[in-house]
């Protein structure tokens, strides 16, 4: 064997362990370089906790409804009507506090997950109130379900628009 065929040789060998090496010790962990901020990664995706979005979990679901006044449609029992409505940021991380919903001057109190808002079962004049609604990048609906204090209830349906 020349020295260059044996130079060739050794080069090779190194060379092929080398690339084994770096393939051994790289990982095929496809969570292993994502950072979930508040959510837990599973096969390279980040499952976010309930009030955050993003690709990182890092936005509140919340903060695509604030900033705006919105232009709300309201169908209730009856013809229906427009308010001039806005949403605030609640107390509380992810809660939203909905201004002028079914009249001048009310409000509620909601959570929003993901593109879906809550409005959990809370006072509304002399009743309660409670529903869900949907998000879009233009819009977002309420619909509410209104109980009176002899518990008889009506639905209204509030459609906000940007």
């Amino acid at each position: 064997m020349h020295r260059n065929d044996f130079q060739k040789l050794v080069f090779l060998t190194l060379f092929g362990l080398l690339l084994v090496a770096v393939g051994c010790s790289s990982s095929t962990d496809p969570c292993e370089t994502l950072a979930c901020v508040h959510g837990a990664c599973t096969e390279g995706n980040c499952i976010c906790d309930s009030i955050y979005e993003g690709r990182h979990c890092d936005s509140l679901s919340s903060t695509k409804f604030l900033g705006e006044t919105w232009t709300n449609d309201v169908l209730c029992q009856g013809p229906g009507y427009s308010l001039s409505s806005q949403v605030r940021a609640g107390a509380q991380a992810g809660s939203l506090v909905v201004h002028n919903v079914l009249q001048l001057g009310d409000r509620l109190d909601a959570v929003a997950h993901g593109d879906t808002i809550s409005v959990a079962m809370q006072v509304y004049g002399t009743g309660t109130i409670h529903g869900e609604g949907l998000y879009s990048p233009t819009a977002f609906t309420l619909e509410l379900e209104l109980t009176d204090p002899f518990g008889l209830s009506s639905n209204c349906v509030a459609v906000f628009r940007r």
